[in-house]
């Protein structure tokens, strides 16, 4: 079903320097995410993503335990990041749901139904990132505590693959598909009609915009890179 949504493109702009705020953010929290696993390294959200087994992630989480002068910000910086992708996610796939839509009804029957289909799969992305978030919550609340034992040995930390890690593991592959799918065949969409001339030349300074907060975004992150080497300096 398309929806034609009213000033779609000033909701998308304001969308997406939502979304490129809150990855800002989560950027510049994840200079903290440090652990001891069995050496003192550095970790970001995808390593918690993408793991392979569930143990990765505990053995992940709970090698904050023993970095005591720093646990406490490790664990503040976790939690602010994941409460930020709350944010980020509907931010992030109304961006898309938008885009997905307003490209749909300038298409004929068959591109309105396959573009209106991948907007509203971006709900389902969404709810797969919310799924993500209160699982990690979970995870840090189970093994980063202060209270953990020390001496807890990672290989009695259990082996066996959840039914929540597995369902960890399908919402992460159903919100990379479908929002990479969404991107991909949107651009493409887009680049061909404004190439072509079947846009209003009213909409190129929306790309302008679009240019212009893609730009703001690399010149912050640039500079936010540089604080987070200096942080990281400091617990060696």
């Amino acid at each position: 079903m398309v929806i034609a949504i009213s000033d779609g493109w000033q909701i998308l702009c304001i969308a997406l320097a939502i979304a490129a705020g809150a990855l800002l953010v989560m950027g510049w929290l994840s200079r903290y995410f440090v652990t001891k696993d069995p050496a003192i390294s550095y970790f970001t959200i995808f390593d918690l993503q993408l793991a392979a087994t569930e143990k990765e992630i505990e053995n992940t989480l709970t090698g904050i335990v023993p970095l005591k002068d720093y646990r406490a910000r490790i664990k503040g910086a976790l939690k602010k990041h994941i409460a930020v992708d709350f944010l980020f996610m509907p931010a992030l796939c109304g961006s898309l749901f938008i885009l997905c839509m307003e490209i749909a009804g300038k298409m004929p029957l068959v591109g309105a139904i396959f573009f209106s289909a991948l907007a509203w799969l971006q709900v389902a992305v969404w709810l797969s990132g919310v799924y993500e978030n209160i699982y990690l919550l979970r995870k840090i609340r189970l093994f980063a505590a202060d209270t953990l034992p020390l001496n807890k040995s990672r290989n009695l930390l259990p082996a066996k693959k959840s039914a929540g890690f597995r369902w960890f593991q399908v919402a992460h592959i159903v919100k990379w598909i479908f929002s990479l799918l969404a991107l991909v065949c949107c651009v493409s969409s887009l680049l061909f009609f404004w190439l072509t001339g079947a846009y209003a030349k009213p909409l190129l300074n929306y790309l302008l915009i679009f240019v212009l907060i893609i730009i703001v975004f690399l010149l912050i992150k640039k500079a936010l890179v540089k604080g987070g080497k200096l942080w990281r300096t400091q617990i060696h």
